[in-house]
């Protein structure tokens, strides 16, 4: 836990972490893109790394606060996958 915290706090380190958010986020997107190809390419950027930055900020509260992990975990998630819904674009109405 003590990198995790130091990673945000010594700028020196900062890069260490946007890196390896971004990378991870890459990956994620290449994951949604696959699964929703319809979808625009940078909203899926963008929820890949908000939910990257949302699962980190989850790990350091599980260590800060006495919450229950699976329950914590489980919100987060089901935060997480109701975004994904909305980056199926709108069917084209029938003409």
């Amino acid at each position: 836990m003590w990198t995790l915290k130091a990673l945000r706090a010594v700028p020196a380190l900062e890069h260490v972490r946007l890196d390896s958010h971004r990378r991870v986020s890459k990956a994620q997107a290449t994951i949604i893109a696959s699964a929703i190809p319809e979808a625009d390419p940078k909203q899926i950027a963008m929820v890949a790394r908000v939910a990257v930055e949302m699962i980190h900020a989850t790990i350091e509260l599980l260590f800060d606060e006495p919450l229950d992990p699976a329950r914590t975990c489980a919100m987060v998630a089901a935060m997480i996958v109701s975004h994904l819904d909305r980056l199926d674009p709108e069917p084209a109405p029938d003409k």
